[in-house]
């Protein structure tokens, strides 16, 4: 996973943005990490409705960074396609975390939390799609070799 990994954040960018996105990516590691280890710890009894308070609360955090930013929350592109893709980010999101829930309850948490790191991929892809985004090699192998790393752990 982290030969993956080093593949993925090899850039030819300057060495400000690379560390820009290092610690903007490890910000939201520990973003990520620290609602997957309290969605685990939620009671059999709550069934998924943890998720409504980790929803509210991700939002508030996106709206305090555009506040303090000077950004909107709003779209730049508002067509009917980009707002369909949100539309569906979203949703698929609150799906997978709802599966991340489900699996951290049935299963091994270990099993579950490796396979969910593998989120960040479907940004990757989304952003191919949505902004046509140039998909690098190396970016292409990193992916790759993500999904045979998770798979090898999986087995």
């Amino acid at each position: 996973m982290h030969i993956a990994l080093a593949i993925i954040l090899q850039s030819s960018g300057d060495r400000q943005s690379i560390r820009d996105g290092v610690i903007l990516g490890s910000l939201a590691g520990v973003g990520f990490g620290s609602m997957l280890i309290s969605l685990s710890r939620t009671g059999d009894a709550s069934g998924i409705w943890p998720l409504v308070p980790a929803r509210g609360v991700a939002f508030a955090v996106l709206a305090s960074v555009a506040a303090l930013s000077g950004r909107s929350i709003l779209p730049v592109n508002r067509s009917r396609p980009a707002l369909a893709a949100i539309a569906g980010a979203g949703i698929l999101t609150v799906i997978a975390n709802a599966a991340f829930v489900t699996g951290a309850r049935l299963g091994s948490l270990s099993a579950v939390s490796v396979i969910t790191s593998m989120f960040p991929a479907a940004t990757v892809i989304l952003a191919r799609i949505v902004w046509n985004q140039r998909l690098t090699v190396r970016s292409a192998l990193g992916l790759g070799t993500a999904l045979v790393a998770v798979a090898l752990i999986a087995i």
